[in-house]
Formats: C-alpha cells, sequence, structure tokens
C-alpha cells in the first residue's frame, strides 16, 4: 500500500518546484506562515485557499483534493501518475 498523501504535501512539492517561501506563498494566499506551514504538515486546509493555490500555480483545484487514499489501489496509483506528470511539467515551467 502506498504512503498517505495530504493536500499539504501537493502543495509543499509545488511550493519547492517553483522555489517560493513559505512566507511569500502565505502572504499570496491570504494565510499566516504559520498556517500554511500547518497544511504542508496535515492540518486540511480550506476550499477558498485550495482554489488561491490552484490558481497562483496553474494547476486544476481537483489536484490537491485527490491526494488522500481512496482505499482503491487502483485509483490511488492512477493518481500518483498524474499527479507525478502535473508536478514535473510545474517544475519544468518554473525553471523556464
Amino acid at each position: 500500500m502506498m504512503d498517505s498523501l495530504h493536500s499539504g504535501d501537493i502543495l509543499a512539492r509545488l511550493r519547492r518546484a517553483y522555489g517560493i517561501s513559505q512566507a511569500d506563498l502565505a502572504k499570496d494566499l491570504g494565510v499566516s506562515r504559520p498556517y500554511l506551514s500547518e497544511v504542508e504538515n496535515g492540518r486540511e486546509p480550506g476550499m477558498e485557499m485550495l482554489k488561491a493555490a490552484a490558481k497562483c500555480f496553474d494547476v486544476p483545484v481537483a489536484i490537491f483534493m485527490m491526494g488522500d487514499d481512496a482505499g482503491d489501489d487502483n485509483i490511488t496509483k492512477s493518481f500518483r501518475r498524474i499527479l507525478d506528470a502535473v508536478l514535473t511539467a510545474a517544475e519544468k515551467k518554473a525553471s523556464a
């Protein structure tokens, strides 16, 4: 079985891919840096924050909502492949 993946993990990976500090991203999202840190460490964010993050990183908001293991390994594996493709594209875009 795969490790659990939550929306904060995905947000942190995108933030790091773009080389953005927690303080700068928190400001862009309209939240405090400590709150963003809590989200990256497992706290569930609100929908408005996820929408803002999706807009900031130009990714679909759904990318943040499918991270938790749905209980079906085939769905989880498929999602991980999609997520890896999105993150790889984001990393390439950020380094361009």
